[in-house]
This record gives structure tokens, sequence and C-alpha cells, in this order.
């Protein structure tokens, strides 16, 4: 598993990268007390637990695997309504990417944002997702679903997505790091995008990707080719090989067609 350890300074980060150092032992006893345990250490093809109950921004009940039920990806976003600067920042810039996607919440993907703070409540959590529907300025529907829960449901969670925060009893905030954890249909972790900003083109063909191509026009699959994530970026980046092998193939078709136009052309040679 690659290890990463996150802190508030994504705040002010300028993209949605890894930053920060990582979470070995000799590092962590240089980091202070409340920082301690607090990042992400990566479960990728880790089944987010399916059985587990929560209650919606609705009041209403509802099983993780429900939500996962629905035949999309699922980016899952770990926050809480009284978060003071970071998941207020991070969620805004969100909303900012998926602004920019032509596609509509819940055509491509799903959101479940669980709260990290067990004292959350339904009704704060219906207002927070209310003021980010609004700055969508489309209908979210259930496609984004804000959930709260016991500590029991909660950690299960974050340890399941190797999600570290920890709990600063003076100030009664919780420490913690800022990333996108993009699942597949079935609930399994896909890949992490972090920081506070995220580009609409990675979040488009992530969660494509994420869907194993199921949900591809044939111009993303096209994209997909020429395109492969680069986890160090946190976005896609061109793969030579395959532009190329791309751009040798449609050279041929080309000229294929080019070739069977001019002989369609020739006059016929037979006698009038």
């Amino acid at each position: 598993m690659l290890t990463w350890m996150l802190t508030l300074a994504f705040a002010s980060a300028p993209s949605s990268a890894a930053l920060g150092a990582d979470m070995r032992p000799d590092r962590e006893s240089q980091l202070p007390e409340q920082l301690v345990g607090v990042g992400i250490d990566e479960a990728i093809d880790v089944q987010v637990p399916r059985d587990l109950t929560f209650t919606n921004q609705d009041g209403k009940k509802v099983t993780l695997g429900s939500l996962f039920d629905r035949g999309k990806p699922t980016i899952l976003t770990l926050n809480y309504t009284n978060c003071p600067l970071l998941c207020n920042v991070q969620l805004s810039g969100f909303v900012n990417a998926l602004r920019a996607i032509e596609d509509d919440l819940g055509e491509l993907f799903n959101v479940v944002t669980v709260s990290i703070d067990p004292e959350d409540d339904f009704k704060r959590a219906k207002q927070v997702l209310n003021r980010y529907e609004d700055d969508y300025g489309r209908p979210i529907g259930d496609h984004w679903q804000y959930l709260v829960a016991t500590e029991k449901e909660i950690d299960a969670v974050t340890k399941a997505v190797g999600f570290g925060y920890h709990l600063d009893t003076e100030t009664g905030e919780y420490q913690h790091t800022s990333a996108l954890i993009v699942l597949g249909p079935e609930g399994k972790v896909s890949r992490y995008l972090y920081g506070v900003t995220y580009s609409p083109n990675t979040l488009r063909l992530t969660t494509i990707e994420a869907a194993q191509g199921k949900s591809a026009s044939s111009l993303d699959q096209l994209i997909l080719y020429c395109f492969k994530y680069d986890s160090k970026q946190g976005q896609y980046t061109p793969v030579v090989r395959n532009i190329m092998q791309l751009g040798a193939a449609v050279t041929v078709l080309l000229l294929g067609l080019l070739a069977g136009g001019a002989w369609l052309r020739k006059p016929s040679s037979s006698a009038e």
C-alpha cells in the first residue's frame, strides 16, 4: 500500500496532487501530537463494508450497499458539518469541478459524504448539502448523500479506506486530510484524488476508469487509451506510445480512404 501524510496545509494547496511526508514511525515522531496518525494509507481494491447502516440527510436509514448498487461508481468524501475550514474548501473545490462537467451528477457517478463526527445530525447535513446544491446550480436528487452515524460505523468506513484522523479535544475540531476516494460500482476502492481543487477532466476520466469502461463513450475510450493516470501528479498524462500507435492507425485509415475514393472516381475503361 502507498502511504501519504497529508495535513491541513491542503487548505491552501494549489492542486489535487498529494502533498506532505509519509507516515513512517521516524516521520511520525517529528509531527505535532495532534497530527500523529492523521493521513491516508491507500487501500486500493479494498471493499468498503456494504452492510453498514447510516442516516442520510433526509433522516432515512440506508445501507452503503444500497447506495453502491446503482450501477455507477461512487465518489466518497469524509468530512463533518462543523468543520471550520478544510471541509468547506474541499467540497467547494469539488463542486467547482462538478459544475464544469457536462454530465449531470448521477450520470457518470454518485457521491456519498460520510461525516467523521458521531455528534453530527442529519438536519445539519441537509443544510450543508442544500448549500452545495445551490452552488452546483443543478438538482442533485439522491445522487449525493450526506450520511451520519455512530462512531462504530464511521470507524468501519475510515479504517477500510485507510483514512486516519484525530479529534483535538482542546478545540473540538477534527484533524484530517483532504481527498476524494473513488469507488467502483461494487464499492471497492479504485483511486484517491488528493487536495482541495480537482481537474474536471481527471474527475471524469477517473470515474469512467472505475466503471471499467461501462459508461464510456467512444471518445472517452479513446482518451483513456491515450492517457494514463499519474498518481504523483494527481491527473491523467499522455502516453506517447499509445498516441503514436493511434496516430499511425489513423494515418493508414485515411490513406486507405483516399485510395479507395480515387479508385471509385477513376473513369471506366470499358467500351462505350
